[in-house]
């Protein structure tokens, strides 16, 4: 019996250490962007879980440990999104409004986002009825004007 015990012990630790995304939501939540980069890719190599590409995307939308990178952020969190991650969604909005190339594709995210009421999805609401309410004077310097005081307001907050 203690036998089992102790084997079902280890296994137990050595499960709880294979964790990446866990240890990769630890270490965003104390800033240690890089580690938990690296912790996500690991567990996205090891089939883990989609969250993991949810945070991977957030991170290369935000500059969070890599650079801006909305190709990447929108290629993460489309997957993350298509697998069922409605937050996903909201940010996969918010890189296609920046994006500024499928910014029509930044609706169906809000949009299910805002139905169960998560709040970043309600500013990335405002954020897109902004850009296109009047979009056909909405120059790239306007835009880009638009963008930079969004990011400044919430780096702010």
């Amino acid at each position: 019996m203690l036998k089992h015990f102790t084997l079902f012990f280890i296994i137990s630790l050595l499960a709880l250490n294979a964790n990446n995304f866990g240890d990769g939501i630890l270490a965003f939540k104390k800033g240690h962007y890089s580690q938990a980069k690296t912790s996500f890719e690991k567990s996205v190599k090891k089939g883990e879980t989609t969250h993991s590409y949810y945070m991977l995307g957030r991170m290369y939308l935000h500059g969070k440990g890599v650079g801006v990178n909305l190709k990447k952020a929108i290629k993460f969190l489309s997957y993350a999104y298509k697998m069922g991650n409605i937050p996903a969604g909201c940010y996969l909005s918010e890189a296609h409004i920046k994006d500024g190339v499928n910014v029509y594709l930044a609706a169906e995210g809000v949009k299910r986002g805002m139905a169960i009421n998560l709040p970043y999805c309600e500013k990335i609401f405002i954020m897109w009825r902004a850009y296109n309410s009047d979009i056909t004077t909405f120059s790239k310097a306007l835009r880009q004007k638009f963008l930079d005081s969004h990011q400044a307001n919430r780096v702010n907050r």
